[in-house]
């Protein structure tokens, strides 16, 4: 029987506000396509912190 585990590791990401990133220049809200990139991004990081093998 094989038995399956997840550990939680802390992940962390900086990115300071720049007006570049701007989508909503009313509001000084970041563009959608930068907050998909760090989401993106960041579940990278958490699914390659809990690898167990080159097999996962």
């Amino acid at each position: 029987m094989s038995t399956f585990g997840f550990s939680v590791q802390p992940v962390r990401l900086s990115v300071p506000y720049s007006e570049e990133f701007g989508g909503d220049i009313r509001r000084s809200k970041w563009h959608g396509g930068v907050i998909g990139l760090i989401m993106d991004s960041v579940g990278g990081m958490v699914g390659i912190a809990n690898f167990i093998s080159k097999e996962d």
